[in-house]
């Protein structure tokens, strides 16, 4: 018994951190004064043509969480690229050196290499810890890489866990102009499907509003089946128009998957990582929302 390890979840190989995204907050979209004009094809049955596009750039937060499993109390270090966070619980500057890849509407990638200033916040609790990122320039589009290291608090000298995960930033971004949209409508009779389930969604979301709480079972049922009929326009949109979903939520300023308010983080001190609704999706669990 003398041999007994008592607590057992404080082995390291029986330790673990979970990774979570929470969706990008837009802070201050900025759009170029002079559109570019790009060659794509509106449609699966219209041919190639040349369209003018809106450049808009954006400030936005992207986030990170991390929850640790088998710690009686974790101790984190974030880096991003490499570099180390040492700030905790305040509003920092990173500069680095970040390489940008964007994506235009006709398929090429403009790169370059910049070196930028990113705000970044860090905020632990126990057994869980948040990163919030800002960037202060708007050159492109990245994907900056972030890696988690975890020990406990009263072991030192115990091996380390680690976790890496990609965050993009999508900071630039091109929307139709009147022409394009005119004709994908008319190449694409998917688009105005996307229009018509997102606004029988949005009629059936009000419902809940004016009804008692909880709703009647059957509004509950009719807002799934809108919300999956969206999904399945936006679905028929993408391979008609050869847009990426990403790219179709972006035309029809769909936060997320469906109108959902996202929770931005104040450059004020924080001392609680509080839960928040949130969009299911990839990696995504439950947001964090940083209070003052």
């Amino acid at each position: 018994m003398s041999q007994d390890n008592i607590f057992p979840l404080r082995d390291p190989g029986k330790r673990a951190l979970f990774t979570q995204q929470g969706w990008p907050t837009l802070i201050h979209p900025v759009r170029d004064a002079n559109p570019q004009s790009f060659k794509v094809k509106p449609g699966l049955i219209c041919p190639a043509d040349v369209y003018d596009f809106n450049v808009d750039r954006e400030l936005i937060e992207v986030s990170e969480y991390i929850r640790a499993y088998g710690f009686m109390s974790a101790v984190f270090g974030w880096s991003i690229n490499g570099i180390a966070l040492p700030v905790r619980n305040r509003w920092d500057t990173l500069t680095l050196a970040i390489n940008f890849a964007t994506r235009t509407p006709d398929g090429k990638i403009f790169t370059t290499t910049a070196t930028v200033d990113l705000r970044y916040i860090v905020v632990d609790t126990w057994n869980k810890t948040a990163l919030f990122v800002k960037n202060t320039s708007m050159p492109g589009n990245c994907s900056l890489a972030i890696s988690v290291l975890a020990r406990e608090a009263a072991l030192p000298n115990e091996p380390t866990i680690h976790v890496e995960d990609s965050l993009d930033m999508i900071i630039v971004s091109y929307a139709a102009g009147e022409r394009l949209k005119k004709d994908r409508k008319r190449c694409n009779v998917e688009f105005v499907g996307v229009d018509n389930r997102a606004t029988a969604l949005v009629k059936v979301i009000q419902l809940f509003k004016n009804l008692p709480d909880p709703p009647p079972v059957q509004t509950v049922i009719r807002a799934l089946e809108a919300a999956h009929q969206v999904e399945e326009a936006l679905a028929k949109a993408s391979h008609s128009s050869g847009l990426t979903r990403a790219e179709l939520l972006r035309e029809f300023r769909i936060a997320g998957t469906i109108a959902f308010a996202d929770a931005g983080v104040s450059e004020a001190p924080a001392a609680t990582i509080k839960p928040s609704g949130s969009p299911n999706g990839k990696n995504q669990q439950q947001p964090v929302e940083v209070g003052d």
